[in-house]
């Protein structure tokens, strides 16, 4: 049974609704789509939608949806299951990345970043988006041969405004009528359906505050949330507020991968072939064999994380030979223009495996360490980052929650779990709810919404915001831990300016918002005046933050 009426107090107009809500995890490396259902009566029930994929064998069905779109030569569509077994043969199929096979396009969300080989229709990750969304909506509405009342698509809690929006706007794409509070930071999610599965006193209980983490290791994000959860003591109902978010780190799985190919992978394959690391091109290595590589690399590092958690379980892994635990793969031929290669068994071992995974875990590696063909980062960068944020120390945790694929490699478990104390990590016992969390969370919210008009959880600006002048003065727009949206009113709050001094007449004028703590660029625009103004002048400048986080404004002279 689950734990809904912990959130919730319905009211009485409302009892008798039938409602269908859904909720949306657009993944980087998969998505997912998650409703929950209420009829009058009965309690609410939460379930991971299954889809069907089209693949060159028929039809696939999965709940979990990968994030790739490909463009066949006749123009149809694919996304999901059967555009990725195509990345493993693009010259077969005359597929070409960013051309017309799209993938991890979520990291270029926010970014000025166009696809120039691609059609208009896909020339940016927000169309590509909206496609992805455009199909796990028409999935989710012939599962069950019935609309919807509501929706929430969750994002990072690290977008920045400028993600926010791309999101949005792909949301526009797909067809869906979004609110921008109807978008829902990810740990959010997660945390929200942990909660209601297992109860709120698994992780506070009633009469006292919880200080609480969430590490959101997924396939091409690494999103860390810091949250205090009070329960009250009568009526046994929590509160969550998010204290602090990670910055944005592109941090994931998939780093992993890309690491197996280029450390194991490709050496193997030159090998087997009697080349030297110099006989192919970079473009070669990266554009050509990476994308044919990825799909076995991530089956090797699924396959073997199994059999380490299988060892685990029973106490016999830390005495294994570990190079003899040995995850293995079928044969692959992969094709460059006219030249064919093949990788006999391509295999990784526990060992191998564990030393790749060395600077993925390390404490003191904070900053991205970048080499010819990949990214590194540690999964402690984000984790301190969000704690520093939040003024927290790791000790002072009382619960973190794990969840997101990544998180099911049993080396990212153990490192997490000696930073914080061992018995204060939770997650979801089996792989796919942990995978699926995030979805059925937005779901949750979306019935919340419905029912009350509001999220579940109250919006918080994380990083305050400034306006920098011309001659480098800091004007505090919203100060961080602002309830949103700002201001509550839904009006525009408003700061005056002067022209500043430098040229007799001025007839245009750079208006720059960032953050208070990053010193990032949010907002960077030329404003033309109708007409030159003259130093000393009055403008005055008009702004708003939404509940989803998107920054409104507008200035003119005060005259």
């Amino acid at each position: 049974m689950n734990d809904i009426e912990r959130f919730i107090a319905l009211p009485a107009e409302k009892i008798n609704l039938h409602v269908r809500a859904l909720g949306i995890d657009l993944g980087t490396t998969n998505s997912t789509v998650s409703e929950v259902v209420w009829a009058p009566g009965k309690h609410p029930l939460c379930n991971v939608l299954e889809l069907k994929q089209p693949t060159q064998a028929g039809e696939y069905t999965s709940p979990l949806v990968p994030s790739i779109l490909v463009e066949l030569p006749d123009k149809e569509v694919w996304i999901g299951e059967g555009a990725k077994r195509l990345r493993a043969f693009l010259q077969k199929a005359n597929l070409f990345h960013e051309k017309n096979l799209f993938y991890e396009t979520k990291n270029d969300m926010g970014l000025r970043k166009t696809y120039f080989r691609a059609p208009e229709r896909f020339n940016h990750a927000s169309k590509i988006a909206g496609a992805i969304l455009s199909f796990l909506k028409d999935g989710a509405e012939s599962a069950s041969n019935s609309s919807y009342n509501q929706i929430s698509v969750t994002v990072p809690a690290s977008f920045q405004l400028n993600q926010r929006k791309d999101t949005l706007l792909s949301c526009e794409y797909a067809g869906l009528e979004l609110q921008d509070d109807d978008l829902l930071d990810e740990p959010t999610a997660a945390l929200i359906d942990y909660i209601i599965i297992k109860g709120n006193e698994s992780v506070v209980r009633p009469g006292e505050t919880s200080q609480c983490v969430v590490f959101d290791f997924g396939g091409g994000t690494c999103d860390v949330s810091v949250v205090e959860i009070s329960g009250d003591l009568n009526s046994r109902k929590i509160m969550m507020s998010e204290l602090a978010v990670s910055r944005y780190h592109r941090l994931g799985g998939g780093d992993i991968d890309v690491a197996i190919v280029h450390e194991f992978l490709i050496p193997n394959l030159l090998k087997e072939n009697n080349l030297s690391p110099l006989d192919l091109k970079w473009t070669e290595k990266k554009k050509g064999l990476e994308p044919q590589l990825l799909g076995k690399a991530e089956a090797l590092k699924v396959s073997l994380c199994k059999e380490i958690y299988r060892l685990i379980k029973f106490g016999r892994y830390d005495g294994a030979d570990k190079s003899s635990l040995v995850a293995k793969q079928p044969t692959i031929t992969c094709n460059l223009g006219n030249r064919q290669f093949r990788l006999s068994n391509p295999s990784l071992s526990a060992e191998q495996f564990e030393n790749l995974l060395v600077p993925f875990l390390d404490r003191d590696a904070l900053y991205v360490r970048e080499t010819e063909y990949r990214l590194t980062q540690s999964i402690f960068s984000p984790l301190q980052d969000a704690l520093n944020r939040a003024g927290k120390d790791p000790h002072e945790i009382d619960f973190c929650l794990m969840v997101g694929g990544s998180s099911l490699i049993p080396q990212v478990k153990m490192a997490v779990e000696s930073f914080f104390q061992k018995g204060a990590v939770g997650y979801f016992s089996d792989p796919l709810d942990m995978q699926t969390s995030v979805s059925r969370g937005a779901a949750w919210n979306s019935l919340f919404k419905h029912l009350t008009g509001k999220p579940l959880i109250q919006p918080v600006l994380h990083e305050g915001i400034d306006l920098l002048t011309t001659d480098k003065r800091h004007f505090t727009l919203i100060p961080s831990q602002t309830q949103l949206p700002f201001p509550a009113s839904g009006s525009f709050a408003e700061v005056k300016l002067l022209v500043p001094a430098g040229r007799l007449f001025i007839d245009e004028l750079r208006l720059e918002v960032i953050g208070q703590a990053d010193r990032q660029t949010i907002f960077n625009e030329v404003w033309k005046l109708p007409e030159s103004a003259s130093a000393g002048v009055e403008i005055t400048m008009e702004y708003q933050l939404t509940a989803g986080k998107q920054f409104i404004c507008r200035a003119y002279l005060t005259e």
